[in-house]
């Protein structure tokens, strides 16, 4: 099999398996010119290595892909084809997956949308979506309004780790003292409960929190029991990071065996960022400079062609809240300098990183990677300045000849 990098339009270019991403990138541009500013680069394998990863780590959990990290048809076709599942969440999310025909709705699909609009329920009903969470009684009066008792239901409970980049708990999910009130709804309405998910937090670092939330999710399914539902599914969420992933995996088969050790339950989890951040390297262009001198030392501010409010606003979400710039230059080992990168913007707040970095002159390229998760998918045109449009183009594995 050969590696080649290849567009949606027939343009193919043989690469070496072990190249870096600065490699890469410079055999791009000697190979082909590109009237855009934005590149993306999306390494396809990579996905199999982490989904190979996750299975070694997490035997018992299947992983459905949250699609809302980075709907990218490519990522979801390779997924959907190495036998993931997919989290949905929205009706655009789940027309994308209505694309590809090995994805079967009803046991590859979970809605994880605690509220849904009518439009996605008529979604959900018509593509044949059994899956999908709740977490208060309005919700269950309006799946009933719907005449959607079909559906099976998985109860999201409040459960979050306090060190997360982002928190979930005062807006999602059911509190210890609303369990029975809301069982008691759903048995009256006539609703399948199969289950109980959480969600953690954002790039989750204190991966105890995980262990935490099962225990909450057997309190509240001992509950559920009671009440005679069958529960069969336990979705412990997303917040996966490659940095913490093996603490993450570790925290978690402690806790099925601990609370849920001999029960024939099926455990999934949402990941997003495991799967789309790092098999993304994007390129920019260097469209400002500006050099000054403070107390005798160089400093050099550079504009480049995306921003904070463009791809770079996962910065808030990343794994270290950092950007690190790639030199692509021909120096082996050129001098750095004081330098900060800016995004094209009149925001000034548009600042990406401040780092030790070589010189380089308007119109030459800098690259970054891990820049696959919550970056198109939250990027904007602000300014009017188009930083969310990139050329994309995907490393894939071949078994034609490729000169």
């Amino acid at each position: 099999m050969n590696k080649v990098i290849k567009d949606d339009h027939g343009w193919k270019l043989k690469i070496n398996d072990e190249s870096s991403t600065k490699d890469l990138f410079n055999h791009i541009f000697q190979n082909r010119e590109f009237t855009e500013t934005n590149v993306a680069l999306y390494n396809l394998p990579k996905l199999k290595f982490l989904l190979d990863r996750w299975y070694q780590k997490l035997p018992s959990v299947r992983p459905y892909y949250a699609v809302k990290s980075n709907p990218d048809p490519e990522i979801i076709s390779k997924l959907a084809s190495l036998g993931a599942g997919f989290d949905c969440a929205s009706r655009k999310e789940l027309e994308l997956a209505a694309q590809h025909a090995s994805i079967n709705f009803e046991a590859d699909i979970i809605c994880a949308q605690t509220f849904k609009s009518p439009a996605e329920l008529r979604a959900i009903s018509s593509l044949g979506v059994k899956y999908t969470t709740f977490d208060c009684v309005e919700e269950l009066q309006k799946i009933a309004n719907f005449g959607l008792r079909d559906l099976k239901l998985v109860l999201r409970i409040a459960g979050g780790d306090e060190e997360a980049n982002a928190q979930y708990n005062k807006r999602f999910g059911v509190l210890k003292s609303e369990y029975r009130t809301v069982l008691e709804c759903a048995v009256q309405l006539g609703l399948s409960i199969v289950g109980v998910s959480f969600y953690v937090g954002h790039s989750v670092k204190n991966t105890n929190a995980y262990y935490k939330a099962i225990q909450k999710a057997s309190d509240v399914w001992k509950i559920a029991e009671e009440y005679g539902f069958d529960m069969k599914l336990l979705d412990v969420g997303g917040g996966f990071v490659e940095k913490y992933f093996e603490d993450a995996a570790n925290d978690i088969n402690h806790g099925i065996e601990e609370f849920f050790g001999g029960k024939n339950i099926t455990v999934i989890a949402e990941p997003g960022k495991y799967f789309s951040a790092s098999v993304v390297s994007s390129c920019f262009t260097v469209v400002g400079k500006r050099t000054r001198v403070f107390d005798g030392v160089m400093k050099i501010d550079y504009v480049i062609s995306d921003g904070i409010n463009g791809t770079f606003c996962h910065l808030p979400l990343a794994e270290d809240n950092e950007a690190i710039p790639i030199y692509l230059g021909s120096l082996e080992d050129p001098p750095k300098y004081n330098s900060a990168f800016y995004g094209p913007t009149c925001d000034g707040d548009d600042k990406i990183t401040e780092c030790e970095f070589p010189v380089v002159e308007i119109g030459d390229k800098i690259a970054f990677d891990t820049m696959g998760g919550y970056t198109a998918s939250l990027a904007t045109d602000f300014n009017g300045i188009q930083m969310a449009t990139h050329t994309k183009l995907y490393i894939t594995e071949e078994s034609c000849s490729i000169e």
